[in-house]
């Protein structure tokens, strides 16, 4: 028994070894298929299926990109072919046959479609792409790679990469403990709700604050002896420190929500150097 387990530990190293990343494996699928099918092939891009969006989007670019620059086939129209897929309400995900495969690649005039799919098995991800012949609906050819994953390539899973290499998914909900330093971060003109991505929130604290300090310093001076910049002041920052502590409460991390450069969505606060100083770096971003 101790031999099998060994000898599996060994193999599952050896192809962690030999894996490649996402992207040089699109490539190697784009440059095999290009090599193996007749020149000029009109093909259809289907997609490859994920557990995320983000993904499937990401890889169906980059096999897209990939294809086209090796110049052998003709890349059926993008636009065209989500229209389709639109119209037949066509998800590529779960079982997907290989007749509505078909139907796709003859509704865009393609001689051969390809997808795939990216699979995970433990630590371990295994992409398979493959090409059908729209017409008689057999195998053309078959690419097939364990693939690693960087920072990258794990945000668009909704997952994260530990220090020993591990990969967690990403909790989408955050712990008692960050609503409650939210909450305090929303003390300092919505600070936290920036930070979550809820930028709504972040302006509404920071006009209520605005109008708070605006009360007391104000109104406080136009009116020293009533203390009506006290009386109107005070209950707007009550107001505001209250809905800052409870609307984190509905919060979720903006991580299922990565754009383009691998960035989740909210406001994020770096120290970056000009020469010899520090300079403070502020950025937001919000993904539509």
């Amino acid at each position: 028994m101790k031999k099998i387990l060994c000898a599996c530990a060994f193999l599952l190293a050896t192809v962690a070894v030999f894996a490649v990343d996402i992207g040089t494996a699109l490539d190697q699928a784009a440059e095999q298929f290009s090599s193996t099918l007749q020149t000029g092939t009109t093909i259809a891009i289907v997609g490859i299926a994920s557990d995320t969006e983000d993904m499937s989007e990401y890889m169906l670019d980059e096999l897209t990109l990939s294809f086209v620059r090796q110049r052998r086939l003709t890349v059926a129209n993008r636009a065209n072919l989500d229209a389709i897929k639109k119209e037949m309400n066509f998800q590529l995900s779960g079982e997907v046959s290989d007749a509505s495969i078909q139907e796709i690649g003859a509704m865009a005039g393609a001689e051969t479609v390809v997808h795939g799919r990216l699979e995970q098995v433990g630590d371990m991800f295994f992409l398979m792409v493959q090409a059908l012949d729209v017409k008689t609906a057999t195998v053309e050819d078959m690419y097939r790679e364990t693939v690693t994953l960087d920072e990258f390539a794990a945000a668009l899973l909704g997952k994260t990469i530990t220090s020993k290499g591990s990969i967690l998914d990403i909790s989408t909900d955050y712990t008692s403990g960050e609503r409650i330093s939210l909450g305090f971060q929303n003390l300092v003109f919505g600070l936290g709700a920036y930070r979550a991505g809820y930028v709504v929130d972040g302006v509404i604290l920071t006009i209520t604050h605005l109008a708070g300090y605006g009360c007391l310093a104000v109104v406080t001076a136009l009116n020293p002896e009533t203390g009506l910049g006290v009386m109107t002041g005070v209950p707007i920052f009550l107001a505001s420190a209250l809905y800052g502590f409870i609307r984190p409460i509905f919060y979720h991390k903006p991580s299922a929500k990565i754009g383009a450069f691998g960035e989740p969505d909210g406001l994020r606060l770096a120290i970056m150097p000009l020469g010899d100083t520090p300079v403070m770096q502020v950025s937001y971003r919000k993904s539509f």
